[in-house]
């Protein structure tokens, strides 16, 4: 028979001792039965959060100096109050794009003779919501938001031509939005997919992957997900 606690009762209790079972019908529930209770997506309750986040501080000379550096290499500040810059990456010809999420938009710093100093100032070359992951390949410039794909071709100024979608259905990306992108000696386009929350039963088998396809003219996936 089934108790009202979930548990097996004997129905011939001259089979099993009554006292040993009820001893050991207790420890199992005690063992199982909490177990069994978090199974499940459990409930939706009120908690307070406490996020800590450092001070921000100067790029001051010191601290500069403070940074170490390989042998024959030194850091210094290319440019200033850019906000908040999250991606970067490096065509071939030297001009670096960053990808500003809250802003919604990818700068071009330009320092064409590498003198550290730029010849002109940052340029907002592409606006898109929430962008952040960036890759060069082919001189084209990917870039991706939490659910999206797009690319546009790099003019040989630096700025950029007419920014097509070619990825629109990415998995929603809940507390872990930023998609980071990258080519692999394979010519395929790397996607990175962070899992929706920190700890919860995720319901969508997509999300925490590495997508893996390849571009011809439209973004194809050619593989199952690499996990």
């Amino acid at each position: 028979m089934i108790g009202a606690n979930g548990c097996s009762t004997p129905a011939n209790s001259e089979a099993f001792p009554i006292k040993r079972f009820s001893l050991s019908a207790a420890l199992l529930c005690s063992l199982v039965g909490p177990a069994w209770v978090q199974q499940g997506h459990g409930t939706d309750a009120p908690a307070r959060v406490n996020t800590f986040k450092p001070a921000k501080v100067e790029a001051t000379a010191t601290r500069l100096a403070a940074l170490k550096a390989p042998a024959g290499f030194k850091v210094t500040i290319l440019a200033r109050d850019l906000q908040n810059l999250r991606m970067l990456v490096v065509a071939p010809n030297g001009n670096i794009y960053a990808s500003r999420r809250e802003q919604g938009d990818v700068l071009l710093l330009k320092d064409a003779n590498e003198d550290g100093v730029l010849d002109q100032l940052p340029q907002a070359v592409a606006h898109r919501p929430g962008v952040h992951g960036l890759a060069i390949n082919a001189d084209q410039l990917y870039m991706a938001t939490a659910t999206e794909v797009f690319r546009a071709p790099i003019r040989p100024d630096g700025t950029l031509g007419v920014v097509e979608r070619i990825i629109n259905d990415l998995p929603d990306g809940g507390q872990h939005p930023n998609r980071a992108l990258a080519f692999g000696p394979d010519g395929m386009l790397y996607i990175s997919v962070g899992s929706s929350c920190n700890a919860c039963n995720e319901t969508n088998p997509e999300p925490h992957i590495i997508a893996k396809g390849r571009v011809v003219g439209t973004y194809q996936q050619t593989d199952a997900p690499l996990k």
